[in-house]
């Protein structure tokens, strides 16, 4: 049985999702891999959920589901700062990605007024430079 959204995020949620993301190597926290795609009717339930998180200062907000609603799609603020999509599916944390500003503007096309700040930490800029820079073999 799938955990509800108030179980997900129990005083015991971030501690599962910490470790969780404790395990996964920089190359799989990339955002250009393959991860399951939120079903767009969910958008304006996702931009609630990154306006809690962003605005508002909440750890945990959910932004909608996929697989026929087996895969829960939450935004999820880690205890450094950094800001990840994680998927719950079929009751296990599954997928985590780091959030960023193109995913933000893609959920808030056309609410552009409603989007809230974003931008990455300069630790997860390098990251992500130092994969694309793997990946793509290009030099500096």
């Amino acid at each position: 049985m799938t955990p509800t959204f108030e179980a997900e995020q129990s005083a015991e949620a971030p501690n599962t999702i910490e470790t969780f993301l404790n395990t996964r190597l920089n190359i799989d926290l990339s955002p250009n891999g393959l991860h399951a795609q939120l079903s767009s009717h969910y958008y304006d339930q996702a931009r609630q959920g990154i306006s809690r998180v962003l605005r508002d200062g909440e750890r945990l907000g959910s932004l909608g589901y996929s697989s026929g609603g087996m895969r829960h799609h939450m935004l999820y603020r880690a205890d450094n700062g950094n800001v990840f999509v994680v998927h719950n599916a079929y009751g296990n944390w599954s997928d985590a990605f780091y959030f960023t500003p193109s995913l933000l503007r893609e959920y808030f096309e056309g609410n552009e007024n409603e989007m809230p700040e974003y931008e990455l930490s300069d630790d997860v800029k390098a990251i992500l430079n130092r994969i694309d820079r793997e990946a793509f073999h290009y030099e500096d």
